[in-house]
């Protein structure tokens, strides 16, 4: 019986130490999996700015809000490319071809190790100022 007890509290103390350096194995496989997300190089937020700065809508669009997302993927040295409208509410205006447009016409992004997809949801909002018939007094 002292047999078996010394063998089942070593059996114990062997798969203390395995679980301990299979933690420490699994914490070191984490570390080295995490990636930088490709991002601007002047950041989202001047990105953001710039992308609805350099958006052009027809005149002819009525007042209101539009969105579109757009997918792409950003390769290995930060080119954009693989552009798809997903959603675009209303088509009629092009809103997601404007956006592809424009995204064309931006620098490389600050790469990744691996190509990623992103999903990039805009919305905008039109408020034209027509010309209303003068007030009669």
């Amino acid at each position: 019986m002292k047999n078996i007890f010394f063998v089942f509290l070593f059996l114990i103390f062997l798969n203390s130490f395995s679980q301990e350096d299979t933690k420490a194995k699994y914490e070191v496989l984490v570390k080295d999996s995490i990636q930088v997300r490709p991002e601007p190089r002047e950041g989202f937020k001047i990105f953001y700015t710039n992308l609805q700065n350099n958006i052009r809508i027809t005149e002819n669009v009525l007042n209101g809000r539009y969105r579109t997302k757009v997918s792409f993927i950003v390769d290995t040295d930060g080119a954009l490319f693989d552009f798809k409208i997903v959603e675009e509410t209303p088509k009629a205006i092009g809103l997601g071809e404007e956006v592809i447009r424009v995204l064309k016409t931006f620098p490389k992004w600050k790469p990744s190790a691996k190509k990623t997809y992103y999903m990039l949801p805009v919305t905008t909002v039109v408020e034209n100022d027509f010309e209303s018939e003068p007030k009669k007094e």
